[in-house]
């Protein structure tokens, strides 16, 4: 019972996360839209690259994160 709470908080958790990046991925596109310097358009799309990135991570925690504590726990 006790990994079931586990994976309940782990997978809340993600989504969480996941709420906050969408947020900041959105905030970063309407700033990247405003911008006409080049070098800050190009900073933000790469920003834009890493959030969306660990956003996927974070989509994926719900039917990964049993699979990654297995392996974590052969790893050993």
């Amino acid at each position: 019972m006790h990994g079931a709470i586990v994976n309940d908080e782990v997978r809340h958790a993600a989504f969480v996360h996941a709420r906050l990046l969408d947020g900041f991925i959105q905030a970063t596109e309407l700033e990247m839209a405003q911008q006409d310097d080049g070098f800050l358009k190009e900073s933000l799309r790469e920003l834009l690259e890493v959030l969306r990135k660990e956003r996927r991570v974070y989509g994926a925690a719900s039917g990964v994160i049993s699979m990654m504590f297995s392996e974590i726990g052969n790893a050993a």
